[in-house]
């Protein structure tokens, strides 16, 4: 039996000097493969200079575009019939509804349960692409982008869905469950990063003195949780996933200055709760040294347990809750508890928005790459960054501006030059 490929649509000059788009199907019989062609009567931009002579695939484009798709999958229908033929019939994953379609490819990769939990809030807006993997086409796509606009989704969540379909396709022909992947020639609208809320020094001061206020009201695992983000840039889970034998001579009661807190662990949000796990993000394990107002934290913290617990203290958290400390504080709690007392300390941070607990962290980067004037790779250390360039990417407006600096560093250059040897009318 014959096989008709999906097709493809590509930009060619016709006789006549104009460019439009043709279509392009391959039949497979008996292991031959013999490709058919056919002019759709859409017309598109010519070929940029980069596109000329690359040898490559010119990806579908620019104007024109929907019709040609259109008209390819009409002509191939019509192929079809003619050549006796029958599309691939897709078995197994592939003749699966695109939800499940995604969720049985995210099965066969090692992800961490958070990120999966995150991954199913994508399914539900994947599920609306209706109709089986094996039969999805690129307008299909197209469509279903235009409509998470009309129903006011998000471009970011639009992005992570298409991402996460692509990808899923991708691994479909891979492993030969489908001969083509209907996300190869587009790209959705790019999403532009959410930029770092970080506190400034007015609401650093009124955040202070909330503080010794909420401690007094009992609440100093949430206080203290605060203070310790702001002042190491922890994140949520690696704060809540500290034990005291993480912390260089906490166990002893020997804590001190120059010492470090060892960030092996991590508390996961996860389906249905929340998880320990032995890693923290990117699974790398630091060291987060230990200054003067790190140490008054964790001292008066220390202290405190002890008092009601015993010396005991390996396996106890740090923000455990301290009428029962053999449990961490949960993230979702830490953040929920964290919005009810931001809401009436009324702060807000340097875009006017209010401030969520991980901008806690962003306060800590911005005020060391600003007021201290520590180097960028130093900094992406502290925050636990796989790389410089993450840290780059998210903190460049805060970095100081080296171009004056330098500039002026040049003032006086052939001056100076002169000076150094000797003068063009020397005797």
């Amino acid at each position: 039996m014959k096989r008709i490929s999906q097709g493809s649509i590509r930009k060619r000059q016709k006789r006549n000097g104009k460019w439009e788009w043709r279509a392009l199907l391959v039949v497979s019989e008996g292991g031959k493969k013999r490709q058919i062609t056919k002019f759709t009567g859409a017309a598109c931009a010519p070929l940029t200079h980069a596109e000329r002579g690359s040898g490559r695939r010119v990806a579908p484009s620019g104007r024109g575009t929907a019709k040609a798709t259109e008209f390819l999958r009409a002509w191939r229908d019509e192929v079809v019939r003619a050549e006796g033929g029958e599309q691939r019939v897709a078995s197994g994953a592939a003749a699966m509804q695109m939800g499940d379609f995604v969720e049985a490819y995210w099965r066969t990769r090692n992800i961490k349960k958070s990120t999966l939990k995150g991954y199913h809030n994508l399914k539900k807006h994947i599920e609306r692409l209706e109709g089986r993997a094996c039969d999805v086409k690129l307008a299909d796509v197209q469509q279903w982008i235009l409509d998470e606009q009309k129903n006011k989704v998000g471009n970011a969540m639009i992005k992570k869905s298409y991402v996460q379909m692509k990808s899923a396709f991708k691994w479909a022909v891979k492993i030969q469950l489908l001969e083509g992947n209907p996300c190869t020639s587009m790209d959705p609208s790019k999403t532009e990063r959410r930029d770092p809320n970080p506190l400034d020094e007015t609401n650093l001061e009124r955040l202070a003195a909330a503080l010794v206020n909420l401690d007094a009201a009992g609440e100093r695992s949430l206080a203290d949780a605060v203070r310790l983000a702001l002042f190491t840039g922890m994140r949520e889970g690696e704060l809540c996933g500290l034990r005291w034998r993480d912390v260089e001579g906490a166990v002893e009661g020997r804590m001190s200055v120059g010492g470090e807190m060892h960030i092996n662990n991590t508390v996961e949000i996860v389906e249905g709760g929340t998880e320990l796990t032995e890693r923290p993000k990117n699974g790398k394990r630091r060291d987060v040294p230990i200054n003067t107002d790190v140490l008054a934290v964790l001292e008066r913290r220390r202290n405190e347990m002890a008092s009601l617990w015993g010396e005991e203290l390996d396996d106890i958290f740090v923000l455990g809750k301290l009428e029962n400390p053999a449990s961490y504080y949960n993230p979702s709690t830490l953040q929920k508890d964290w919005r009810a007392f931001r809401n009436v300390v009324g702060i807000k941070g340097s875009n006017e928005e209010r401030v969520t607990f991980h901008d806690l962290r962003h306060t800590f980067a911005t005020s060391a790459l600003v007021r201290r004037d520590i180097d960028l790779v130093t900094v992406a250390g502290l925050l636990g960054h796989s790389s410089p360039r993450v840290t780059l990417d998210f903190y460049a407006r805060w970095l100081p501006n080296e171009n004056q600096a330098a500039m002026d560093a040049m003032v006086g250059l052939l001056d100076n030059a002169r000076d150094d040897g000797a003068p063009d009318n020397a005797a």
